[in-house]
């Protein structure tokens, strides 16, 4: 097995890290003492660390063996409302844990370690042998959980989190969530109506209805998650990462590989806006799409992704549903999608520089409410669709500077109906499509191919009020 706080191989790839926090997670007992109490802050002897620190084991008579009950020893320690130190070893409950309701209480272990399959756990870990309870429910203000694992015995689960923060309708603030392990749990993390927090380290493998489930209204947002890796997530259902209601949510550096659905984005319980998606990856979902964005009950706007990955989607890769305005693209790769790469019915969406490439579908397929959509400087390479096929009814396009000449269905087909205001200027490979672009009947008084430069009706379609295009 590897040592505590050294680098785990992936159960699932070997380019996703399920890793403790470097410098975080410690090598022994006495190092995790000391980590929260200073050195000689207790030794191996003392019970209590520190002036408000009490020792799991010591204190409160947990057994850590994996085998006996430890249900009554933690709840008491929870309920003390001290900060609880949980050396290595296996603490088992069998039911949900009370909640944790006294403000800053932090309950901290002393790391933990994973072997690649068969798994073999070392550090502190917590056992959860019911297949329906929860672990940790934070209700309370400054809550932090650390360096430790979460646990499902049993492979059945049908309900339960590792970690709940929050309730409806009561929010709450300020979690420290970091260098944490969850597995086979129902659900692994869910945030309820809360904000303020911070979520660093956290990976969630084999969840079965969702891995990240975030669920608030404004004002109660602006959490940031910092290097969180969701892998093999199995309900068709759930999502990875499935956020359903949130506004100002940071997400850098976070992974989803190998899950039914990678990203599902919607708004049926409160407005989704300005998150921020910066150098996250979402890979090989096995079903449906790469990330899968709607609008439902309440507005769903305003998004950025910068130098994201996507990667490997079931039958369709980014949808974009009707509804869903200001969404940014910006940077980043998508590659081996079954299926379309972008399917787009919403308003005022840019795709900016994105590479895209060995997809089996459209790079950008663009239904009929589609309006407003802006495609700049956008890369093809390998595509067995079109570059851009855009049905009746799209309005208000902008495609500039996109190389499309990597679409082996070609680069456009512009259908019958595709309203007046679109622009398409200094796409490599358009021209080669003029023919099926120019005898559209209701494009062609506005856009037209005369003498290899294209053209833009201003004002009447006179050809005397034509604007050079490129």
């Amino acid at each position: 097995g590897a040592n505590m706080g050294t680098a785990h191989e992936s159960p699932i790839a070997e380019n996703v890290d399920f890793t403790p926090a470097a410098g975080l997670a410690s090598t022994n007992v006495q190092d995790a003492i000391e980590e929260v109490a200073g050195p000689g802050g207790g030794g191996g002897s003392v019970c209590i660390i520190g002036d408000e620190w009490r020792h799991g084991i010591r204190d409160f008579n947990m057994v850590a063996n994996g085998i006996a009950d430890d249900t009554t020893p933690f709840n008491n320690a929870i309920a003390s409302g001290y900060h609880i130190y949980l050396p290595a070893g296996a603490i088992k409950v069998t039911a949900a844990l009370t909640p944790v309701t006294t403000q800053g209480q932090k309950i901290h272990g002393a790391g933990w370690s994973r072997t690649t399959a068969p798994f073999v756990y070392a550090g502190t870990r917590i056992i959860q042998a019911s297949t329906t309870a929860n672990v940790f429910d934070l209700q309370c203000p400054k809550p932090s959980i650390k360096h430790l694992a979460i646990i499902r015995e049993n492979g059945s689960a049908t309900a339960g989190c590792g970690i709940i923060w929050g309730s409806e309708p009561t929010p709450r603030y300020w979690c420290d969530i970091e260098d944490i392990l969850i597995e086979y749990m129902y659900t692994g993390v869910k945030v309820l109506n809360s904000g303020n927090g911070a979520f660093n380290y956290v990976n969630i493998y084999r969840s079965v209805l969702h891995g990240l489930h975030i669920r608030t209204t404004a004002p109660n947002g602006d959490t940031k998650f910092n290097n969180c890796n969701v892998a093999a997530q199995t309900t068709g259902t759930g999502a990875a990462y499935y956020i359903e209601g949130g506004d100002l949510l940071h997400f850098v550096n976070c992974k989803a590989l190998n899950n039914v659905n990678n990203l599902k984005i919607n708004s049926d319980y409160g407005h989704v806006y300005c998150l921020l998606f910066a150098n996250c990856s979402f890979e090989n979902g096995s079903a449906n799409y790469v990330a899968n964005i709607t609008k439902t009950t309440y507005n769903n706007w305003g998004l950025q992704f910068l130098g994201c990955e996507y990667g490997a989607g079931g039958t369709k890769g980014i949808y974009i549903g009707d509804g869903v305005t200001d969404y940014k693209f910006v940077g980043g790769e998508a590659q081996n999608i079954v299926g379309n790469t972008f399917e787009i019915h919403g308003q005022r969406n840019q795709i900016i520089g994105m590479n895209m490439r060995d997809n089996s579908g459209d790079a950008f397929n663009l239904g009929a409410t589609a309006s407003g959509i802006q495609m700049i400087g956008n890369q093809t390479t390998g595509l067995s669709g079109y570059g851009l096929n855009i049905a009746s009814g799209a309005s208000y396009l902008t495609a500039i500077g996109n190389d499309l000449r990597g679409c082996g269905s070609g680069a456009a087909s512009i259908a019958a109906g595709v309203k007046a205001t679109s622009k398409f200027r200094d796409n490599q490979g358009m021209v080669d499509y003029e023919t099926s672009v120019a005898s559209t009947p209701d494009f062609i008084s506005q856009m037209s191919l005369v003498a290899g430069q294209w053209y833009m009706a201003k004002g009447t379609s006179a050809p005397s009020d034509w604007v050079l295009l490129g």
